[in-house]
């Protein structure tokens, strides 16, 4: 066949001659990078296209690849910096900080545990940054074996597919190691040693509980750890993030439009929750002003945020937001249902920095 004269002088030089042989003799047809022993036992990368319609392969190498021990350094590109700054958006210095450590890593193998509080974005961040260096290296991709804590040392089977992953350098996503009884550690520790020393891609998240000699495993199982801040400890992130959120959740680059008076209550509000409190409060407040625009009364904030804001009680601002919401901002018949006039509901608008237009 074609196929085999153009296939045969490039095997020649790897002595792959029955590689393509078993490659051509399988009749389950495979597209993409497949690993396929080398002669000697080492491992290579074969790839080949199927050609015809009834699944038996009949194609060509296009290509033989390294041994993932010679596995390159990736080259950084300048939209690596774009790419980082959607999953972790923000200009204060602890967001550049966090970046910059994330820039470094991509130069090697991930052997990363992104740790934090609840609601912080590890999971987010965990996957996008396994698909960007994944993107960026030399290894084939695949869609990575997601664990997570609470399941993984409950049923053993997990055990056995994390360890078939790492034998076949499938990238690991590990979520919640937090959730593992520290008597369980050392079960998940022999096959995460392994994709260490081979160069397996394993990114796994923590919350900032986990101490003691759990801690100390975890440090051995993996090389590098990443610290995410709370969202109050950069809260002039917050416009950058919510901007993040709608690209996100609702596949708009710009998102609908918020007043600046909405942006001053979101960066002056208490988020305990994190992201995952910013991003519920930005998705109900998108729902209840039915439109592109935001508007202060849509926002139902954590508890206390207007009273830090204005230095008023927050009960009065969430009857007059809640109102104006079931009003769709008629201001007359809210002041009605609140029994004030028109006069005072407007006054107590301005006082909790509510805006008054529309």
């Amino acid at each position: 066949m074609m196929a085999d004269a153009l296939a045969a002088p490039l095997l020649r030089v790897f002595s792959h001659q029955e590689l393509w042989r078993w490659a051509h003799d399988q009749s389950q047809a495979v597209v993409g990078w497949q690993p396929l022993p080398f002669p000697d036992g080492r491992t290579s990368r074969l790839h080949w296209i199927t050609t015809t319609a009834t699944g038996t392969i009949s194609g060509a190498v296009v290509g033989v690849g390294r041994s993932p021990a010679s596995r390159e350094e990736p080259t950084i590109s300048s939209g690596v910096s774009d790419d980082l700054k959607e999953m972790l958006p923000g200009e204060s210095d602890l967001a550049w900080s966090i970046r910059g450590q994330l820039r470094s890593l991509l130069r090697g193998v991930p052997s990363l545990r992104i740790r934090g509080a609840a609601g912080v974005g590890k999971d987010f961040l965990a996957r996008r940054f396994i698909e960007l260096s994944l993107s960026l290296g030399s290894l084939r991709y695949m869609d990575p074996l997601v664990l997570r804590g609470d399941q993984a040392f409950r049923d053993p089977v997990w055990l056995s597919r994390l360890s078939d992953a790492v034998d076949q350098m499938r990238p690991v996503l590990f979520h919640d190691l937090d959730r593992i009884p520290e008597h369980r550690v050392h079960r998940f520790l022999p096959s995460l040693l392994k994709a260490r020393q081979a160069k397996v891609p394993v990114v796994a998240t923590e919350s900032l509980q986990v101490q003691g000699f759990a801690e100390r495993m975890w440090s051995r199982a993996f090389r590098d750890a990443v610290e995410l801040p709370v969202l109050n400890a950069r809260r002039e992130d917050i416009y950058d993030v919510a901007r993040a959120i709608w690209k996100a959740r609702l596949g708009q680059v710009e998102g609908p439009w918020m007043s600046p008076d909405v942006v001053r209550l979101l960066a002056s509000a208490d988020w305990s929750g994190n992201v995952a409190q910013l991003e519920e409060v930005l998705l109900d407040a998108h729902r209840r002003s039915g439109g592109n625009r935001i508007e202060p009364w849509a926002l139902r904030l954590p508890t206390g945020a207007a009273a830090k804001l204005q230095g008023l009680g927050h009960a009065e601002y969430h009857a007059i937001v809640d109102e104006l919401g079931r009003c769709e901002g008629n201001k007359s018949l809210a002041a009605r249902l609140l029994g004030i006039s028109r006069s005072t509901l407007y006054r107590k608008m301005r006082l909790h920095g509510i805006d008054t237009a529309g």
